[in-house]
Parts: structure tokens; C-alpha cells; sequence
């Protein structure tokens, strides 16, 4: 049962530091002494109980959690380091290192260094003698060990709390990991089973168009070259999907090599011309330097030109123009590449969307302005990340938009 004074003492803690603490000692001479000494203590409240032997110590600890345990070195069946050797297997017992014994101060009133050295390797915090107690070095002692004794089950708490977070954060990855390769075996398998029989379906198609089945009327070959147009729409798209994944799992390499500035630009814009005729969309290239080379993965270069001078011409009304601009930086170490257009340009709060994944410019009416998967200029600022490039876009709602990209000369 806990004594009326425990529980009077338990009240006025609410405004002061409180420590629970066991007197284990069997002269009630020496326990009264504590307990007046400790009572005139100030701004910290010691909440008392008593044992006179290791086994009745022990008993109390079991079932009562203490904040320090003030130990007489001699006790009546045995030392005080026995209830600190015992306090230490129990808790090793319990199997749980969030949990730690209550700190021991050692009291004894021998003289000389055995006594010090025996409670310091049992594993006492902290040893005093008896001809040494008041009130002031009494406080002090205790509430130095109450306070390491937090501290150190703070740090062991706290690296528990980091352990878990570590686990679960391996965990998490793990099963990020998982899911990355899942998804990559994933477009992998879409890319064979349907790119596969996609090409046949296009040759197909192609051998009827060119009438290798027989006569083609003019309105069926229109519909032909609707149908070829799909199939290279869809193999576009399934190359976006791989590209992106190859790029998410940094396999994606550049073969880098020298090339003529004049091969890119022709590439890029051999591809659209044809889409910005029947769009009636004026295809501009500005003058530029054609004895000028550059160090890059030339096929990946011309897929972020032809994606951008594709997108000018998609944005671009009738009797628009999309002009493609090369020049070299006045420093003349890196050389600027921008593809311009008078189309309905962006406005200022999806500036910062364009370049997200699957994001696509919907009209006033709801319906979006591309046919695509959204993912075009996402992989432009990736590829030219791997040139160490950035994609830079200016534009002006109802006027037109303006991307551009350096290069290393």
C-alpha cells in the first residue's frame, strides 16, 4: 500500500519537479535523516519510500517503477550491490531496450577506496559516504544521476524511434523498388506483344495502299492514311511510355558523338514539314552557321527539336508560324537552340504544369488541346538533364510561346 505522505507528496508535484525515490537502508536513524534533509529541499519534490533489506528493495522494485534508489552499502542480507546486480538481470530479462533500471547511489559510511570501486563495477551510478550527506550534496548527487539516467533513456529512445524509421523506410523501398520493376517488366511486355503486331498491321495497310491487294478508290486510300497515321501515333506513345521508364531507372544512356549542327536541324524539322503544310502553318529555319558541330546524342537532340516544332505546329492556327532559331552565345562556348511559334500560347498559371507527366492543356470547353499522352515535354527536359541542359519556355497567352534549350559548343 502506498503511504498517506506518498500520496500528499504526489499532489504537490503538479508544480514542481518531482523524483520517486526508495531509501534502502536498516538503520531508521539514517532514513529519518534523509528524509528531513530531502524535505528541505527546494523547487524539487522527493517522493519517499523504504526498504531495510536487498530482498524487501528488490520486492518494491518489482512492483513499483522508481525515478533512484539511495542504497546503504551493508545491509542486513547482503550489499548494496546485490540489488543493483539483480535490478540489472531483471531488466535484461524483460527483453525491452526502451526500458532501463533505475540509476543506485551507493552509501556507506567506510572509509577508503573498496567500497566506491565495488558499487562503480557493480554498476552504480554514483557512490557517497555517509560523513558527507547534507541536504545540498544529498540533492545534487540524486538529481545529477535522475537526470543522466533520463538523458540516457532519451538517446536509447530515440535511436529506437530512428531504428524503426530505418525499417520502415527499407521496407518502403523495397517495395518501391518492387513496383519499379514491375511496372518496367511491365512496358516492356506491352511494347512486344503490341508494337510486334502493330508493324504488321501497319504493312499491311501500307501494301493495300500502295494496291498490292488491288484497286484503291481515292476514298479508301484516305481512309488508309488515317489508319497508318494511328499506327505511328500508338508506336510514338508506347516509345514515350519506354523512354520514360528507362529514364526513371537511369537506363537510358546518350551515345555521344560529333555532328554537324546542319544534320540536326534537318532531321528535326524533315519529320513536320509535311503536318505544318496541310496545316497551312509557315515553317521557318533562321540562318545560322552550317560548319558548326556539336558534341551529343544526335538522335535524342532530334527528338527534343521534333517534339517542339511538332507541338508549334499542333498549337498553330492557319497561316501561323513556327520559326526554328540556332545561334551560338556571344561567349561562343555554348550555342542556343529555340523553336518559336504565334500560336495560342500559355497561360501563366500552367507555366509550371506543361513539363508534368500527363498533363494536358484543356480548353475553356473542357476538351484538350492535344491528341498525345502529355509526356512529350517531360522527356525533352529529361534528355536534355542528361546533356546538362535545361528546357526554358516564354510565352503570352493568344501570342505564342517561345522554347528554348543551350548546349555545350
Amino acid at each position: 500500500m502506498i503511504p498517506a505522505s506518498f500520496a500528499t507528496h504526489a499532489t504537490q508535484c503538479k508544480d514542481e519537479e518531482c523524483i520517486k525515490l526508495l531509501l534502502v537502508d536498516d538503520d531508521p536513524g539514517y532514513l529519518d535523516l534523509c528524509r528531513r534533509q530531502l524535505g528541505k529541499s527546494t523547487g524539487t519534490t522527493f517522493i519517499m519510500e523504504t526498504a531495510a533489506s536487498v530482498e524487501e528493495a528488490f520486492q518494491r522494485c518489482e512492483s513499483t517503477e522508481y525515478d533512484c534508489l539511495l542504497v546503504d552499502y551493508k545491509l542486513p542480507d547482503g550489499s548494496g550491490t546485490d540489488i543493483v546486480d539483480r535490478l540489472r538481470e531483471m531488466y535484461e530479462q524483460r527483453n525491452d531496450p526502451s526500458q532501463l533500471p533505475p540509476p543506485a547511489i551507493i552509501v556507506t559510511a567506510e572509509s577508503g577506496q573498496h567500497a566506491p570501486t565495488q558499487a562503480i563495477r557493480a554498476g552504480a551510478v554514483d557512490f557517497i559516504a555517509k560523513r558527507n550527506v547534507t541536504p545540498q550534496s544529498l540533492k545534487r548527487v540524486i538529481t545529477t544521476a535522475v537526470e543522466r539516467s533520463h538523458l540516457e533513456l532519451s538517446v536509447i529512445q530515440r535511436n529506437i524511434a530512428l531504428e524503426r524509421a530505418y525499417s520502415m523506410l527499407e521496407s518502403a523501398n523495397r517495395q518501391l523498388e518492387a513496383k519499379r520493376r514491375e511496372i518496367l517488366h511491365f512496358y516492356h511486355t506491352v511494347s512486344h506483344e503490341v508494337k510486334t503486331p502493330l508493324a504488321a498491321a501497319r504493312e499491311f495497310i501500307s501494301l493495300l495502299k500502295d494496291g498490292a491487294a488491288g484497286e484503291v478508290t481515292p476514298d479508301q486510300l484516305i481512309l488508309l492514311e488515317h489508319a497508318m497515321e494511328s499506327c505511328d501515333q500508338i508506336k510514338s506513345q508506347f516509345t514515350e511510355l519506354l523512354d520514360l521508364a528507362r529514364i526513371d531507372n537511369n537506363k537510358l544512356r546518350l551515345r555521344l558523338s560529333t555532328v554537324p549542327v546542319s544534320s540536326l536541324i534537318d532531321r528535326s524539322v524533315a519529320s513536320i514539314v509535311e503536318s505544318a503544310r496541310e496545316k497551312q502553318v509557315n515553317m521557318l529555319v533562321t540562318e545560322y552557321d552550317h560548319t558548326i558541330d556539336l558534341r551529343c546524342d544526335a538522335d535524342r537532340i532530334v527528338q527534343v527539336l521534333s517534339n517542339l516544332v511538332s507541338n508549334a505546329v499542333k498549337f498553330t492556327p492557319a497561316e501561323g508560324t513556327v520559326t526554328l532559331t540556332f545561334v551560338v552565345h556571344p561567349d561562343g562556348k555554348s550555342v542556343e537552340f529555340s523553336v518559336c511559334d504565334t500560336g495560342c500560347g500559355i497561360a501563366r498559371e500552367n507555366m509550371d504544369l506543361i513539363f508534368e507527366r500527363l498533363y494536358q492543356i484543356e480548353r475553356e470547353d473542357d476538351t484538350v488541346l492535344s491528341s498525345g499522352l502529355g509526356l512529350g515535354l517531360s522527356i525533352c527536359r529529361e534528355l536534355l538533364l542528361l546533356h546538362d541542359s535545361q528546357l526554358e519556355v516564354s510565352s503570352e497567352l493568344g501570342k505564342g510561346s517561345c522554347f528554348s534549350f543551350k548546349l555545350p559548343r
